[in-house]
């Protein structure tokens, strides 16, 4: 499984601190919000690939190829990740309970663990087995409205990208 985005580090950076993102890519932090926002979505970030098949018992291996970290995490039902402004932007507003615990100060992204994967950018990280009898969501919960599924030994597993990282601080 692919992490895929292209964000231009001087505006991500600018706009959301040191270090949000360290890739090449060359969609600026203005280009990508107003995309979000007439979209609903942010077409270079996303999984790859979009659907497929793979046979039970297969590892997945979480590859970033983008600039951000970047999450996939296993969620009951698909929703929004742990950053309010770009879930408001995406018209999706609520959370998933297993990426972020709403407070009366904001939202705090869940942990990383086994469900809560954290895959830096360039880097690739062991993911889950794929299990046919265990029909599972994933998603990357920082931008709130990508998604992909695969089919794992008959078994639709749904993968929900939504990202981590460091745009936590918008």
């Amino acid at each position: 499984m692919r992490m895929k985005d292209k964000c231009d580090p001087p505006t991500f950076n600018a706009a959301a601190g040191p270090g949000t993102c360290v890739g090449d890519g060359n969609i600026t932090f203005a280009q990508f919000i107003r995309e979000l926002t007439s979209a609903k979505r942010a077409g270079a970030w996303h999984f790859d690939p979009a659907a497929g098949t793979v046979d039970e018992g297969t590892v997945l291996a979480l590859e970033n190829r983008g600039g951000e970290t970047h999450t996939f995490t296993k969620v009951e039902n698909f929703g929004c990740g742990f950053v309010a402004p770009l879930n408001e932007l995406s018209g999706n507003p609520v959370p998933a309970p297993e990426c972020a615990t709403a407070t009366l100060g904001g939202l705090v992204p869940k942990p990383a663990g086994p469900g809560n994967i954290f895959v830096g950018a360039g880097t690739t990280e062991v993911g889950p087995t794929a299990r046919g009898h265990d029909s599972a969501k994933w998603g990357n919960y920082q931008v709130p409205v990508l998604y992909s599924s695969l089919d794992a030994g008959g078994t639709k597993n749904a993968v929900d990208l939504c990202g981590t990282g460091v745009l936590s601080r918008l």
